[in-house]
């Protein structure tokens, strides 16, 4: 199971680190939005071609299974 540590990232950086700029954060979640809205689209750019390629090969030969 994906934590949600590592679904969300370490916010944890004012913490850890004294001389963090505050100001930073929320182009930091920013960037880590974007991030994860590009890998959420790449895996659904997948799924669909998968199920695309599933429904080609059974509506290609049905009666095969």
């Amino acid at each position: 199971m994906i934590s949600s540590v590592h679904i969300l990232g370490d916010h944890s950086a004012p913490l850890k680190n004294p001389g963090y700029n505050a100001a930073q954060l929320p182009l930091t979640l920013e960037r880590e939005f974007k991030k994860g809205l590009r890998r959420a689209n790449e895996i659904l750019k997948l799924a669909s071609a998968f199920f695309a390629q599933a429904e080609l090969d059974w509506t290609i030969s049905p009666m095969e299974r």
